[in-house]
């Protein structure tokens, strides 16, 4: 993510110096997906939701660089399983930040 040219400035920006909290987090996070530890407590929301300037094109290619490092790490069965959670989790994060209903006011009928 950090060498990417669209995705590794928004990292640089919200994770000043020691990458080592943010790494811990998101072990605890894949943990807590995976294994069902419990692990993770944060709010991945309201986390994201604060980054105005990301598109959901972003998504693509952090889920492209995604399942390149799960490929690498895991077999093939394993690193299926991951793929399919964090496709589900930009899902949600997507449909969190981009997604808006039109207000009643506004909406009108055919």
């Amino acid at each position: 993510m950090r060498t990417d040219k669209r995705l590794g400035p928004i990292f640089a920006r919200e994770i000043v110096g020691d990458w080592e909290p943010h790494l811990e987090k998101m072990t605890d996070f894949w943990c807590s997906v995976i294994l069902k530890s419990g692990d993770y407590h944060g709010r991945p929301v309201p986390a994201h939701m604060k980054l105005n300037d990301v598109t959901e094109s972003d998504f693509d290619i952090w889920l492209a660089l995604f399942g390149e490092t799960a490929s690498e790490l895991f077999i093939d069965e394993i690193a299926a399983v991951f793929i399919e959670r964090a496709e589900r989790i930009a899902t949600s994060l997507k449909l969190a930040m981009f997604f808006r209903l039109r207000s009643a006011a506004s909406a009108t009928v055919e």
